[in-house]
């Protein structure tokens, strides 16, 4: 009778072929992500501002504040020079917000009390409270980092009334400015 004689099997000692690919894009996954914001960068020169305000207030004393609050002239040789090269934007429509949303340095300027997008705009960033309290008397000036966009600095700036909001302005200008100035 023949004997029967086990035969030898091929197995082969460590992973299989497809775990090591399957560890290896795990590795690489891992130490790719980073922070986990995959959120765009924010785009704009580091030296210019967005204002956000409603283009009949720009063009008077409350956009003469916000002008002298965020870029104020520096005394330098010849002539004298803002801090910031200024843009003034409205959000007359979506693609207006969109674009507003994409920038570096965003500062939304409005009183409560008014009619434009800008107030509306505000009013739905507060609570009931926050609004009860500037509507007493209060303002705000509150500061939002990577609100939209990674890199990204927003402040909101307001009050009851436009000459609220220029006190606010001028109060808090050379702290905006200094934010602004180190992001």
């Amino acid at each position: 009778m023949p004997r029967l004689v086990p035969r030898r099997s091929r197995l082969r000692l460590g992973p299989a072929p497809g775990v090591a690919a399957l560890l290896l894009a795990a590795a690489l996954l891992a130490v790719g992500c980073g922070s986990g914001d995959y959120r765009a960068r924010a785009v704009g020169p580091a030296g210019e501002v967005t204002i956000v305000m409603d283009t009949t207030r720009w063009g008077g004393p409350l956009g003469e504040a916000a002008r002298r609050a965020v870029a104020p002239s520096l005394a330098t040789l010849p002539q004298p020079q803002p801090l910031f090269d200024v843009r003034q934007r409205d959000m007359r429509s979506a693609l207006a917000f969109n674009q507003i949303k994409e920038r570096k340095h965003v500062v939304f300027v409005a009183p409560l009390n008014d009619s434009t997008r800008e107030a509306r705009f505000l009013r739905q960033r507060f609570s009931d409270e926050a609004r009860a309290a500037i509507e007493d008397g209060q303002t705000a000036v509150v500061k939002r980092n990577d609100l939209w966009r990674r890199g990204q600095v927003v402040y909101y700036v307001t009050a009851a009334t436009p000459t609220g909001v220029m006190q606010a302005l001028e109060e808090h200008g050379p702290a905006l400015r200094d934010t602004l100035l180190a992001a």
